[in-house]
C-alpha cells in the first residue's frame, strides 16, 4: 500500500519547523524550495494587516509573505509575538486601535485572529464588517447566535467574509468525496462508515469544541449539510474522551472522535468501504497522506496547494473551499449543539433555512397577528355587549345625550384606537419588503463586476 502524498497545513516545498515555548511567541523556521514558484506570484501584489494572532493566522501571514508576493503591512494586538513576525515582515507597522483600518484603503484584506479577550475581539470585528471590508477570520471567532448577526450586518454593507482554519479548503477533502460518489466502481467499495479521529493533547471543553468547529466543515464536505448531532461522553467529563456524530443530508453518518495523545492537532479520515479501508492522514506538521488498498489512485499534483494561495483566490472571487460565512454560522452552530445533546442525552435537529432572519420575522409576525385578531375580537364582543345593555338600563333620549356629552368630551383621535394595531401590524408588514429589496441590492453589490 502506497501513500499518496497532499500538502498539508505545511506544504511539502516550504514546511515550517513551528516551536511553542511555553506561553512565549511562536517560532517558524522556513524551509523555502528556490526551484518552484508558489502560484501566489501569479496574482496581484496585496496589502495585509493582522488584528490579533494565533497559530492558524500567524502561519497564514507567514505563507503570504514568504516570496514577497504579499505584503503584510499593518499589526494589531500581537503582543510578544512581534519577533515571530517580523522575521517574515520586517517592516510591518504597528497599529493601537484596528478600528483606525477603516481609513486605512490601501489594505487589500484585514486577517482577524481568535483572542483570549474574544468579547472585544468581536465588537472589533463587528465594527470592520459594519465598513464593508474584506476580512478573513480565524474560527471559531464567536457563537452561532453572534456569527448569524454577523452575516446580517455583511449582507447588509457587502463586506467579504472568509473564514480560515488549517486545512480548510484542502482537495484532498474532494478526492475522498469522490470516492464516496463513485459508490461501488471506488477502490474501496461503496462507503458505510465515516470516522475521524482527532488527536490533542489537552482535551478540555475550550479546546475540544472550537476544534469540533473546524473540523465539522471538512466532514461536511463528505456527508454534506449536517442535519443532526449527537454527542457522547464520560459521565465525569464528557469532553475528554468526547464523541460527535453528525447525519449528513446525503444520507451518510460521520464519527468525530477526540483522541489522546502527545501530538496535538493531528487527525485522521477513514472511509470504510465494503472491500477496504481509505485513510487519510492530517499531521500538524508535513504533507496529509493518502492510504487506499491496491495502490494510489491518480490524483493532481497537489504539492504547492497550501492556505494562502485558497485565501488569495478567494479574494480574487475564484472558490477554493473556503466556503462563506454562512458556512461558518453552521459550523459554529454544530459546535453549540454539542452540550445541548450530551445535557438532553439525543440527537438535536439542526434546520438549513438560507435566511434564518427572515423566518424569525416571519414567526414575529404571525404571534402579533394572532394577538391583533384576539383584540379584534375583543373589541367586536365588547361593542356588542354594549350595544344590547344600553337601551335596557336608558332610554333612547337619555342614550342619545349620553353620547353626545362622550363625543364633546374625547377627541377624534382618542376614539379611534382600535384601528391604531391594524395600522402598526401593516406598518411592520412592509418591513419584510424594505428588507428584501435591501438583501437584492446587496447580493447585487456582491456580483464580480
Amino acid at each position: 500500500m502506497e501513500p499518496a502524498h497532499f500538502a498539508g497545513r505545511h506544504h511539502l516545498q516550504s514546511a515550517a519547523v513551528v516551536a511553542e515555548n511555553g506561553t512565549g511567541p511562536l517560532l517558524f523556521t522556513p524551509l523555502v524550495c528556490p526551484t518552484h514558484l508558489p502560484s501566489t506570484q501569479l496574482v496581484a501584489f496585496m496589502k495585509f494587516a493582522l488584528v490579533g494572532v494565533d497559530q492558524d493566522t500567524l502561519e497564514l501571514a507567514r505563507l503570504l509573505c514568504r516570496t514577497r508576493a504579499h505584503e503584510l503591512r499593518i499589526v494589531y494586538d500581537v503582543g510578544e509575538h512581534l519577533d515571530a513576525i517580523r522575521e517574515f515582515a520586517p517592516r510591518v507597522e504597528i497599529g493601537d486601535a484596528p478600528e483606525a483600518l477603516l481609513a486605512r484603503r490601501e489594505i487589500d484584506a484585514i486577517m482577524v485572529a481568535n483572542s483570549t479577550g474574544q468579547a472585544n475581539r468581536e465588537q472589533q470585528l463587528r465594527t470592520l464588517v459594519h465598513g464593508g471590508l474584506k476580512l478573513i477570520v480565524s474560527l471559531p471567532m464567536c457563537d452561532s447566535l453572534s456569527a448569524y448577526e454577523l452575516e446580517m450586518i455583511r449582507a447588509e454593507n457587502s463586506s467579504v467574509m472568509i473564514p480560515y482554519g488549517a486545512g480548510r479548503g484542502h482537495p484532498a477533502i474532494d478526492h475522498l468525496a469522490d470516492l464516496i460518489r463513485q459508490g461501488d466502481d471506488s477502490p474501496i467499495g461503496a462507503v458505510e462508515q465515516i470516522v475521524f479521529q482527532r488527536h490533542m493533547s489537552r482535551r478540555r471543553r475550550d479546546t475540544v469544541i472550537p476544534q469540533l468547529c473546524r473540523d465539522s466543515h471538512l466532514l461536511g464536505g463528505l456527508i454534506g449539510n449536517v442535519e443532526g448531532v449527537s454527542a457522547t461522553g464520560d459521565r465525569d467529563d464528557p469532553y475528554k474522551s468526547l464523541s460527535v456524530g453528525l447525519n449528513g443530508s446525503s444520507g451518510l453518518t460521520a464519527r468525530w472522535n477526540v483522541v489522546p495523545s502527545e501530538a496535538d492537532s493531528a487527525a485522521t479520515i477513514a472511509l470504510h468501504g465494503e472491500r477496504g479501508r481509505a485513510t487519510l492522514e492530517m499531521p500538524s506538521i508535513g504533507p496529509w497522506r493518502l492510504e487506499v488498498p491496491n495502490g494510489s489512485p491518480s490524483t493532481p499534483a497537489w504539492d504547492h496547494w497550501n492556505g494562502a494561495d485558497a485565501i488569495v483566490k478567494e479574494l480574487a472571487g475564484e472558490p477554493a473551499g473556503m466556503g462563506s460565512w454562512f458556512d461558518a454560522c453552521r459550523d459554529l452552530e454544530i459546535a453549540d449543539h454539542v452540550a445541548t445533546s450530551l445535557r438532553r442525552k439525543r440527537t438535536i435537529e439542526i434546520r438549513r433555512e438560507g435566511n434564518p432572519e427572515e423566518n424569525a420575522f416571519k414567526g414575529i409576525m404571525a404571534a402579533g397577528g394572532l394577538i391583533l385578531l384576539l383584540c379584534l375580537l375583543g373589541t367586536l364582543g365588547f361593542a356588542v355587549v354594549e350595544g344590547f345593555r344600553m337601551p335596557m338600563l336608558t332610554s333612547a333620549s337619555e342614550a342619545l345625550e349620553m353620547r353626545n356629552e362622550a363625543k364633546s368630551q374625547s377627541h377624534i383621535l382618542l376614539r379611534l384606537w382600535p384601528v391604531y394595531p391594524l395600522l402598526a401590524f401593516l406598518a411592520l408588514q412592509a418591513l419584510l419588503m424594505v428588507a428584501k429589496s435591501g438583501r437584492h441590492e446587496g447580493a447585487q453589490g456582491l456580483e464580480p463586476k
